[in-house]
C-alpha cells in the first residue's frame, strides 16, 4: 500500500515539474517574439510587421478575420496597385517610410526620390536629423488620406517588399517637400522619373542652410550620427549576441529556435502522457 502511495506521490510530483518546464520553455520562446520590433500588438509585431512562423503559433487569440485584413498580401493582389491609389496614412515609420490602409490592405510605402536620416537601424543608430525628418513626415501625413502615385520607369516594390510611390496630399509631392525644406536629399540609387525636380530641390536646400544643411545642425552630414544612440545600438546587438549563445536570437528566430521548441514540447507531451497512465 506504502508503495502505490508513493509511487502516486512521485507521479505527481513529475507531473508538476514538467508542467513548469512547459510553461517556462514556451515563455521563453514567447519573449524572442518580436523583440526587435517593439513587442507584439495583436496579431502582428507592433511596428506593423508580421509574426514569423515560429511564435505565429503562440498567439491564436486574432481571428480569421482580423489575420485576413492585417495580412501582407500575395503578388497577384499587386494589380491593384499599379497606377494611382487613395490611402489614409496610419502609422509613421520614418522620415522617408510611411505605414497605409488601401482598402482592407496594410502596406508600407518606401517614398520614391526621398532619403532621410536613420532612426531605427540596428547598426547605424539614430543620424543626425533623423528625429526631426520623422517628426516632420508625422507632421505632413498622419492620419491624412493621401494619393500614392507610381513611377512607371522603376519597379512596383522595394527589395524589402515595400510598395514605391510618390506621396501626394491635395496636388503637393511630399517627398520633394522633405527634400526642399532640408528634411532629406534626393535619392539618386535609383532612377526615377522626377529625379530632376529632387536634385534642383536639395540644391535650393543646401544653398540656403536648410534643415540637415544648416551648420548648426548637421552641416549636410547626416551619416555622422548620434553617438549616444549608436553607442545604445551596440550595446543592443551585444544583448541579441549573449542571447545567441543559450540558443535564442531574440526578435530573430534562428533555425536552431525553429527546430528546438517544438521538439521539447513534443518531448514533453509524450512524456506527459506516459506518466498519467502509469
Amino acid at each position: 500500500m506504502e508503495k502505490i502511495k508513493a509511487k502516486a506521490n512521485l507521479r505527481t510530483v513529475l507531473i508538476l515539474f514538467l508542467l513548469i518546464a512547459l510553461f517556462s520553455t514556451v515563455v521563453e520562446a514567447i519573449s524572442g517574439c518580436c523583440s526587435h520590433h517593439n513587442g507584439v500588438c495583436g496579431c502582428k509585431c507592433c511596428d506593423g510587421t508580421s509574426l514569423s512562423k515560429t511564435c505565429a503559433p503562440y498567439y491564436l487569440s486574432c481571428d480569421e478575420t482580423e489575420k485576413e485584413i492585417f495580412s501582407k498580401p500575395d503578388k497577384t493582389t499587386d494589380t491593384i496597385f499599379e497606377n494611382e491609389e487613395r490611402a489614409k496614412v496610419i502609422r509613421i515609420i520614418d522620415g522617408d517610410t510611411i505605414e497605409v490602409q488601401i482598402g482592407t490592405i496594410i502596406e508600407k510605402i518606401r517614398i520614391i526620390g526621398l532619403d532621410t536620416p536613420e532612426t531605427k537601424h540596428p547598426t547605424k543608430g539614430v543620424q543626425c536629423f533623423g528625429k526631426e525628418a520623422t517628426e516632420k513626415m508625422t507632421e505632413l501625413t498622419k492620419g491624412k488620406t493621401i494619393t500614392l502615385e507610381k513611377d512607371h520607369s522603376g519597379d512596383n516594390r522595394g527589395k524589402y517588399g515595400r510598395l514605391l510611390r510618390y506621396v501626394i496630399i491635395e496636388g503637393k509631392d511630399i517627398g520633394l517637400q522633405m527634400v526642399k525644406e532640408g528634411y532629406g536629399i534626393s535619392y539618386v540609387k535609383y532612377p526615377h522619373s522626377k529625379i530632376q525636380q529632387y536634385n534642383k530641390a536639395e540644391t535650393l536646400a543646401k544653398t540656403n542652410k536648410r534643415g540637415l544643411w544648416a551648420g548648426d545642425t548637421c552641416n549636410g552630414n547626416f551619416l555622422k550620427g548620434d553617438k549616444k544612440e549608436s553607442n545604445y545600438s551596440m550595446l543592443q546587438n551585444i544583448k541579441i549576441q549573449k542571447n545567441d549563445s543559450v540558443g535564442i536570437k531574440k526578435g530573430l528566430e534562428p533555425e536552431g529556435n525553429k527546430s528546438f521548441i517544438p521538439k521539447i514540447l513534443s518531448f514533453f507531451s509524450t512524456l506527459f502522457f506516459r506518466l498519467i497512465n502509469m
